[in-house]
């Protein structure tokens, strides 16, 4: 009996010390890319997203790749619009799909991340929205911080208008193909429990894996941090067959094989979509002549399939 207690105690020790923990190492940093695809009305009630502690398993292969894909970039805030508004921001969030380029702004300061507020331009019809909402000064608005544990949960500014939980940890299944371990979730708050958004993160809070909110569900299909050779592309979600080359001036689409209905975006480094149109690809090679601005040296180009929303993205160097 007393060499069980002991076991007992040396697992309890074991798991205590193993527990994941976000640290420093997590932080948000600029030079990370990272796409989505949405998939509307998810039916998660095989998912228990109500599970807290260790060793959960998420599993969404069920749920169909579909709907709209959109890119987010983590830059220095000095190459983004709004960023005049938020003079004290370290990085920024950016977002970019069909509807929205939505930014968000962080100070990374000390052991802390704080949250300074957002922007965004909204496209309706023919029209442009614009909304700009720096946090209060008297507001302490935190996102993250040094040593947050599972179980805990802080307030993301002083009138608790927001509340994030780090829910739990384990293993997520976003597609038949595609397992992540190490996983943590962190659970938001805001309102009533239909408006909790749920977040799943791998080793850093840049690498946002899967989010689940009010029945729209979307998955990591493209990671990239230029300050490495992190790059992880979903075999999955891969466009198969075409290829993307860029040279003085025009663009070649090859596609391998038979017709296609694709959608070509292309973006700039800051995640400003400067070209967007609805082609039909046979089989053999496409051009399309293209006339930068002078100060566009970077750029992405999107290709995506239109009946199952397959994409190949390849960046191109301008000039």
């Amino acid at each position: 009996m007393k060499h069980f207690i002991l076991l007992v105690i040396f697992l309890l020790a074991i798991s205590v010390s193993t527990a994941q923990v976000i640290d420093h190492s997590w932080f948000l940093r600029s030079g990370v890319t990272i796409s989505h695809v949405h998939t509307f009305d998810a039916d998660v009630s095989q998912v228990d997203l109500g599970a807290v502690g260790p060793d959960q398993l998420w599993d969404f292969s069920h749920e169909e790749l579909n709907n709209l894909i959109d890119t987010t970039w983590f830059m220095d805030p000095v190459d983004v619009v709004f960023s005049e508004h938020f003079p004290a921001a370290t990085v920024c969030r950016r977002n970019v799909n069909p509807y929205y380029d939505w930014e968000w702004y962080y100070q990374v300061k000390g052991d802390t991340i704080y949250s300074l507020g957002e922007a965004y331009i909204r496209h309706v019809g023919n029209s442009i929205d614009t909304f700009i909402q720096p946090q209060p000064e008297d507001v302490e608005s935190i996102f993250a911080y040094d040593g947050l544990e599972l179980g805990e949960d802080f307030w993301t500014s002083v009138n608790k208008f927001q509340e994030y939980t780090f829910q739990a940890t384990g293993t997520l299944i976003t597609t038949p193909q595609d397992t992540f371990r190490d996983v943590i979730l962190i659970r938001k708050d805001f309102g009533p429990t239909e408006s909790r958004t749920y977040y799943w993160f791998q080793s850093d809070l840049t690498k946002e894996l899967c989010v689940y909110r009010g029945g729209g569900l979307s998955r990591m299909i493209h990671y990239e941090d230029i300050n490495s050779t992190n790059t992880i592309e979903l075999p999955s979600t891969q466009l198969q067959n075409l290829s993307i080359s860029y040279n003085e001036g025009r663009l070649s689409l090859s596609n391998h094989q038979g017709l296609r209905k694709v959608q070509l975006s292309i973006y700039s480094i800051d995640g400003q979509r400067i070209f967007e149109q609805d082609l039909e690809l046979h089989s053999g090679d496409f051009y399309q002549s293209l006339n930068f601005d002078t100060d566009i040296k970077t750029c992405v180009v999107l290709c995506v399939d239109k009946q199952d929303q397959k994409f190949v993205a390849q960046k191109i160097i301008v000039r």
